[in-house]
Formats: C-alpha cells, structure tokens, sequence
C-alpha cells in the first residue's frame, strides 16, 4: 500500500479529513493528545497524554505482523474513545518499532533491493 493511501485510511478511521486538522504547535481545541507508539513483534502498545488535563491513558494490543498498521489504528481509536477525544485533538504522534529489529535478528528479514 502507497503511503499516501495508508495515510488517507488512517486519517478517516481515527477521524481526521485532513493533516492540517492535527494541532502542530496552535490551539484548535481544548484537548492537547500526544499519543506515543511502541510497535512490537507481539503487542503494540500506546500511551496518551493530555496536557490540557494532565490526564494520561495506556492501551495495549496485540500487532498483527502482517499488517501491523492495523493495531495502530485500533490503539488510536481506542484511546480516543477513552479520552472522549477526537482525531483533531492529536497534537503529536511519536512511534517506535521493535517489529523490525526483532525480525533482523530472527533472521526473518526479506531480501531489500538497492
């Protein structure tokens, strides 16, 4: 899937039209969510933050190795609900992944072209 298609299904699952609706420094609505993403070979987990309230909500799910992408969205969309949020309160997004390291060393790497 072409990032630019990834990104047009992420944004109308977690209920974005566009990127400009998420805050990058401006105040468009009362919520401030900073999300964190820690993608691994067997969960993928999240922490939201806030800083509006302060409040802070941990999700953990299982990752779907063949389409890791979607435990993101599910995770997005649960923390969202949790926190009575909307996609337009995000106002950062940092992800990390294990997926990938552990896959190198497993040695279940697939052969890149370069």
């Amino acid at each position: 899937m072409f990032l630019n298609e990834l990104t047009a299904e992420w944004r109308s699952k977690v209920g974005l039209r566009n990127f400009s609706e998420i805050n990058f420094g401006r105040i468009m609505s009362k919520a401030q969510l900073s999300i964190g993403i820690d993608v691994g070979g067997t969960f993928t987990d999240f922490f939201f933050y806030d800083s509006s309230s302060g409040r802070v909500e941990t999700e953990k799910l299982l990752t779907s190795t063949a389409e890791p992408e979607k435990s993101i969205v599910e995770g997005i969309r649960n923390g969202l609900n949790r926190l009575g949020a909307r996609g337009e309160d995000i106002q950062s997004i940092i992800h990390g992944t294990t997926l990938i390291v552990n896959a190198i060393i497993e040695r279940k790497e697939r052969e890149q072209a370069f």
